[in-house]
């Protein structure tokens, strides 16, 4: 079962969830990457990542929640020397990032973010410049 606990921290808004065996914590602040993998690092945390299908479906389905829709958070993993898109790979089942955009020589940091269109919630994983301001996912494994 899932535990739900909104706490207001200052001007931000934290939701902790535990999730199976990991429990994530949803920062709405917007900071830049470093600055949310500090902040989430300083709580003995990381930035969330998929390392698994299990994991890529649960945070999906978390942020299919009303309460974040179309938001921005950043997750792990950074694309510093190559230029090539993001995919996950799970036991042969591959999801791949957003590939339209054309610029990936310019971004270099991982997001995750929901998405309501025509009454359906979906989660698409991007990257964007790492000095810009999104919420993050910190990950308690």
């Amino acid at each position: 079962s899932l535990l739900y606990v909104a706490v207001p921290i200052f001007s931000l808004f934290l939701l902790e969830v535990a999730a199976k065996s990991r429990t994530y914590e949803f920062q709405s602040g917007k900071v830049a990457f470093e600055e949310a993998w500090s902040n989430c690092k300083d709580k003995g945390m990381q930035l969330a990542t998929a390392q698994s299908l299990d994991d890529y479906n649960e945070l999906g389905r978390l942020l299919n929640q009303p309460q974040y829709k179309d938001q921005d958070f950043w997750a792990t993993d950074q694309d510093i020397d190559r230029n090539i898109a993001w995919s996950f790979t799970f036991n042969e089942a591959e999801m791949t990032l957003i590939s339209q955009e054309g610029d990936w020589a310019k971004t270099r940091c991982m997001l995750v973010r929901s998405f309501f269109h025509a009454g359906t919630a979906g989660t698409d994983w991007n990257d964007d410049l790492c000095g810009q301001s999104h919420g993050y996912i910190c990950d308690r494994l």
